[in-house]
């Protein structure tokens, strides 16, 4: 749908904010203390404007602003900043030298009384080793900022999500699931949880804004623990280290860790610094318990070539067969995957969305059960477990008996879904590809091979929602699944691991190779 620019108007993102505090309150209250709930009155006591600038203040970069730069035609400025002020949520700051990222080269120049045709970086340097000068504009610095990003991460339950998410909702007039927010199933158990998230999430910015040759000292203070936001930050500080060349420091922390890609990142890089003998034995654990696919990957092509190379025998059995066949390629200028569906007696380019879609079709209640932890906010489209190791763990019974389900019979729920929910947001249902045409087609897969996709679709989620084949056509009346390779093009990882496993799983799917005359 397109979007609507009116949507917008006046002070919307302060009815967005109030919002999302109101949610916060009821869901999390308890975890706030006393000056905070005093904090929490105190801004609704302020002026509309007043609000609203302070809104405005919290979705720009720093805690510091110019008010000769403030350009907000909706709000009466002098009335906003004096009610901040005096309620003590924003404070004038005195001018100094770390606040000379607020001037422009023209304002370098003439405050410090030099050369405008100099770099930028060169004027910041020359005015670094100058006093600071009085500015003709007052600067103000937002206060409370750190209460009101917890109760952003309180919401979101992340670090990279905000207040723009309701203006995409709103211009893009997405719809979501309705699914419950109930406090007794919410994700932040306590405020030492909380903190230790919001921690978390503030060295990740400073992560980010890191140079790298401060990540040594940055890595030296770094906090210990094992939980899954911890490992993700962590392996972002081992992958920089190892970029930069800390070889050392980034195996370190990489056998201090457990989160994929993790282990692999360690083999690889013992191979190049102490030898393929030392990566071997790294490799070990890997080829005793693969994590997820991409370990499986890994050991299929790194790790069968460093056995070859150090003359080790193969201890896997092999994983399956992968059927093939050429055929000639064609004339025309269409896509080798539409050139090869004139081969069969009908049939459509699905790719993943086929997978993906009837898995989020039929599985649309349970993706979106009332989870402990699994929603934070009216704006997601899937649960924030989805992809992670411990979605299918916390939903094993309903998702067995759906399962069995499935293999007695699956169009019915397909269409129901189809019908109920038609346009909603789900991470797995691309809606323009579900017209009737397509699940008329599909409703050649008995249900019995349907489950037995979703039940290998569900050992990996992140990783096994790609890589199916190209085409689902009927041959001989019959459904057969499609992999179609044009000249020069070569299966990928994720795609064996799906011929292979449809092999295994007697489902019929071939490789189809298009050749030229």
């Amino acid at each position: 749908m397109a979007a609507d620019p009116d949507a917008l108007t006046g002070t919307y993102y302060l009815g967005h904010f109030e919002g999302l505090l109101a949610q916060v309150q009821g869901r999390y209250g308890d975890l706030f203390t006393a000056g905070e709930q005093q904090l929490l009155a105190g801004f609704a006591a302020l002026p509309e404007d007043g609000r609203a600038l302070y809104v405005r203040f919290l979705g720009r970069s720093g805690q510091c602003f110019r008010e000769d730069k403030l350009r907000y035609p909706e709000l009466d400025l002098g009335l906003a900043l004096t009610s901040l002020a005096g309620a003590g949520f924003i404070k004038e700051a005195t001018p100094s030298h770390q606040h000379l990222a607020l001037l422009t080269k023209a304002d370098l120049a003439r405050f410090f009384a030099l050369n405008e045709r100099l770099a930028r970086p060169d004027l910041l340097a020359a005015a670094q080793a100058l006093p600071m000068p009085p500015l003709l504009f007052r600067l103000w610095q937002s206060e409370h900022e750190g209460f009101f990003r917890r109760c952003l991460l309180l919401y979101f339950g992340n670090a990279y999500q905000d207040l723009s998410e309701f203006v995409t909702t709103t211009l893009a007039h997405v719809r979501y699931e309705t699914y419950s927010l109930d406090p007794k199933i919410r994700f932040y158990r306590d405020r030492a949880h909380l903190e230790r998230h919001y921690h978390l999430s503030e060295l990740a910015k400073t992560l980010d804004k890191s140079e790298d040759h401060e990540l040594l000292s940055l890595g030296a203070q770094w906090p210990e623990g094992k939980d899954l936001r911890w490992q993700r930050l962590t392996l972002a500080l081992a992958r920089r280290l190892e970029r930069m060349g800390e070889s050392a420091q980034a195996l370190g922390w990489y056998q201090r860790l457990t989160l994929p890609p993790a282990r692999e990142r360690a083999v690889r890089l013992l191979a190049n610094t102490e030898g393929d003998h030392a990566a071997w034995l790294a490799l070990q654990p890997l080829l005793a318990q693969p994590q997820d696919a991409s370990e499986q990957d890994f050991i299929e092509g790194f790790g069968q070539r460093l056995a070859r190379k150090l003359g080790q025998p193969w201890p896997l059995a092999p994983l399956g067969s992968i059927a093939e066949r050429t055929l000639a390629l064609p004339q025309g200028q269409d896509s080798v995957e539409q050139k090869a569906l004139g081969y069969f007696e009908a049939g459509m380019h699905s790719e993943n969305q086929l997978l993906t879609g009837l898995f989020g079709l039929l599985f649309w209640d349970i993706i979106f059960a009332p989870v402990p932890g699994a929603f934070f906010h009216p704006f997601q489209r899937g649960p924030a477990d989805l992809f992670g190791p411990d979605f299918v763990a916390r939903r094993q019974e309903a998702i067995a008996a759906r399962l069995a389900e499935v293999a007695q019979g699956w169009l019915p729920r397909a269409q129901a879904t189809l019908a109920a929910k038609k346009g909603l947001a789900n991470y797995l249902v691309h809606w323009p590809f579900w017209t009737q045409a397509h699940l008329a087609l599909a409703s050649h897969i008995p249900g019995e091979q349907l489950a037995a996709w979703f039940g290998f679709l569900l050992k990996d989620l992140r990783h096994h929602r790609s890589g199916f084949p190209d085409l689902l056509v009927l041959d001989g009346g019959q459904y057969k699944l499609v992999e179609v390779k044009g000249p020069g093009d070569r299966l990928q990882p994720g795609q064996k691991r799906w011929l292979r496993a449809l092999s295994r799983l007697s489902c019929p799917a071939e490789v189809l190779h298009l050749k030229r005359h």
